[in-house]
């Protein structure tokens, strides 16, 4: 019960950061800080309306893990994440 209080306090706390950073930055300005800036390896999968093969490169270049374009079914989601956790993509 505490892991899963946690889990949505976080997930609370990135969403409102998120939106101040979003209000100043570009999607890939804020990817570029979290690989230059991050002690810790983190990875990072796009979830992008854009499907466009460029934006797809472009994500990828500046250090996403993963880009997957909506609409996206929910079980592959699930796979991508399981497969970069278990990856330890970074």
């Amino acid at each position: 019960m505490y892991i899963k209080i946690g889990i949505v306090g976080m997930q609370y706390v990135v969403d409102k950061l998120l939106k101040v950073i979003k209000a100043k930055l570009s999607g890939i300005d804020f990817l570029r800080i979290i690989r230059e800036k991050s002690l810790i390896p983190i990875p990072i999968l796009i979830v992008s309306a854009k499907d466009v093969e460029a934006d797809k490169a472009l994500g990828l270049g500046f250090g996403a893990d993963d880009y997957i374009p909506k609409p996206f079914s929910m079980i592959e989601l699930s796979a991508r994440v399981k497969v970069d956790l278990c990856l330890g993509i970074t």
